[in-house]
């Protein structure tokens, strides 16, 4: 395998968000190759069947070592650490994969849906809301938001059995507004109709 031209620290590597860093030192085995910045193995000892069961059976040791985990532990609470990881975090959040396993959790934690249903249900709506008929969700990129029936299920969670649909934010607040009342809405389109009352 080819080396990489410039070298870089398994520390920079994780800020910048890389896969592989490589420091130009041989591994344990004598390869001079790039490592994965999660795991510390390097790709060239990856390829080996025989080394890459040495390498998970030495993590499997380390992970099980008691005084190994209490310096892990040790390492992970340290200011400087827990600063690290909340950078990474805001980092990574901000990323495409990071907003779509974002995504992913809010739809499964609040609406039991997976991201293959809500794409399902997106494009039987063929892509745009379901009261507007807008293709376009919101602002900023945002995603359309689910609708559930409030009667089911009162509070911001649905059961998942009570979805009647996807909107874009304006209509999900005009819904909301009104509280899912026909009353309020047959009124206000009501009042659209009856037109400007000139005041005298």
């Amino acid at each position: 395998m080819s080396t990489p031209e410039s070298t870089i620290s398994r520390k920079d590597a994780r800020i910048l968000g890389l896969v592989y860093y490589f420091t130009g030192l041989p591994c344990i085995h004598g390869h001079v190759a790039k490592r994965r910045v999660t795991t510390a193995f390097c790709s060239d000892c990856g390829r080996s069947d025989k080394l890459r069961a040495y390498y998970r059976a030495y993590a499997l040791k380390r992970r099980r070592d008691p005084k190994l985990r209490a310096e892990a532990k040790r390492i992970r609470d340290t200011p400087e650490a827990k600063a690290a990881a909340r950078d990474y975090a805001r980092r990574y959040n901000q990323t495409p994969a990071g907003k779509l396993l974002a995504h992913k959790k809010h739809l499964r934690r609040r609406y039991g849906l997976t991201l293959g249903q809500y794409d399902a249900l997106l494009l039987a709506q063929h892509g745009q809301c379901a009261i507007c008929a807008s293709t376009v969700a919101g602002k900023n990129g945002q995603k359309f938001a689910v609708d559930h029936d409030h009667k089911c299920c009162p509070g911001p969670q649905s059961c998942g059995r009570c979805i009647r649909g996807l909107l874009c934010r304006s209509c999900n607040a005009l819904l909301g507004h009104a509280r899912d009342s026909l009353v309020v809405l047959d009124a206000a389109k009501f009042y659209l109709q009856r037109g400007v009352q000139c005041l005298k």
